[in-house]
């Protein structure tokens, strides 16, 4: 296990600091489990002492997480790249690398990286880190992508299943990929410290209500209809005595917007007569407090997620049923004992959910002990201090190479 050394880290930070502080970027519109990291990122690495230069999109989650942020300063575009036929953002972007003296970029969006690479055409000084949150899918990897990849000098991924995605779709060769793993704020993820009883009022659920909850932007990739429908099978089966429970939605498709998909959702909901079992809470800021009103914490994406919340949940003492070979799951190695805390359910495959999530509610006393060998895992795995010591070193590296 990768050990803290504060002395190291004040020692990357002093060689960092000036000229050589990185530009981080996020140049996304969302609020994802991605998004949320680059902003976490950005805040521990600024509280560690190394002063941040940020780039995303005007008015963006991103830029309101970190608006008046100590020690970090953001630079803000009107929107994201539109493509290699964007000059003015490659304009944009290598103007802004010269006047501010940058010589370190650290994208936390790949799909960026071809631009910024035809951007930083003949300024070999500056090093490209270019961090990755989820699994190469199979669209990706073409020789024209390959060609612009070699830029980066260095990969920083979540999980062994990232990094072994990124050599198989040949975009980085071994020794550019470097694995650090997620890290948590365990003061602020303390199920100690939140009382969950108001947001369980405010959904309905009492003492007996088992509530099974999922969050994340609503879109048919992420996995809510087979949320929903898991639900409906479930309820076709009397539950055990004394037990109810409520499935609850926390997310919206684009925050402070409308959302099509909802009301998608939600007429699926009246199709299966289950307004009284399932909320659609829309999105709450207060993270702790939603998972320590979750009982079970539900991913059950089709797709590759990163599993940032369902990390966030494990540390909240809640057990987790993540998609097979998703990148949640990705997240444990083999031997990580997966289920001593947690199951794993087939990608959009209502009827094993329902399934996993009645034998979860046959067994209330397991539940708790999964709870908090979840806790114990997360916290074994993610010290966010490690976090931080490795990307500062991984940073100053990279330094060392492209000062030489």
């Amino acid at each position: 296990m990768v050990k803290y050394d504060e002395v190291a880290l004040q020692g990357w930070i002093a060689e960092l600091k000036g000229d050589q502080r990185p530009l981080l970027s996020c140049l996304s519109d969302s609020w994802g489990g991605g998004e949320q990291l680059a902003a976490n990122d950005a805040v521990e690495l600024a509280a560690a002492g190394l002063p941040i230069r940020f780039l995303c999109v005007r008015g963006s989650p991103v830029f309101r997480n970190l608006e008046g942020r100590a020690n970090i300063t953001l630079f803000e575009f009107d929107e994201a790249p539109k493509g290699l036929l964007d000059r003015k953002f490659r304009s944009d972007f290598r103007s802004l690398v010269i006047s501010e003296g940058v010589r370190l970029v650290h994208s936390h969006q790949t799909s960026t990286i071809p631009e910024m690479a035809i951007a930083l055409s003949g300024l070999d000084d500056v090093g490209l880190i270019a961090s990755r949150h989820v699994p190469m899918n199979g669209g990706t990897g073409g020789l024209f992508d390959r060609f612009l990849f070699r830029r980066v000098d260095q990969f920083l991924v979540n999980s062994d299943s990232i990094r072994r995605s990124l050599i198989e779709h040949k975009l980085s060769s071994e020794g550019r990929v470097q694995v650090i793993s997620l890290g948590l704020d365990f003061d602020r993820l303390d199920p100690e410290r939140v009382d969950p009883a108001g947001m369980r009022n405010d959904w309905g659920a009492d003492g007996s209500t088992v509530v099974i909850g999922m969050v994340g932007r609503l879109a048919p990739s992420k996995g809510q209809g087979t949320f929903i429908r898991s639900a409906a099978a479930l309820l076709k089966e009397p539950l055990p005595t004394g037990v109810k429970v409520k499935f609850v939605l926390v997310g919206e498709e684009v925050i402070g917007g409308g959302s099509p998909y909802l009301d998608e959702l939600k007429a699926m909901v009246a199709q299966f007569h289950l307004e009284e079992h399932v909320v659609f809470a829309g999105f709450q800021q207060d993270i702790p407090a939603v998972m320590s009103a979750f009982d079970i914490f539900v991913m059950p994406a089709r797709t590759e997620t990163m599993g940032f919340l369902a990390v966030e949940a494990m540390a909240m003492e809640c057990p987790i049923l993540v998609s097979r070979g998703g990148g949640a799951a990705g997240l444990f190695g083999p031997d990580a004992g997966f289920e001593e805390f947690g199951l794993l359910v087939r990608p959009s495959d209502a009827f094993d959910l329902s399934n996993q999530l009645r034998w979860l509610l046959n067994r209330p006393d397991q539940r708790l002990v999964m709870g908090r060998k979840a806790r114990e895992q997360a916290r074994r795995r993610y010290d966010r201090r490690i976090r931080v010591s490795r990307t500062l070193e991984a940073y100053n590296k990279l330094k060392r190479r492209t000062t030489r």
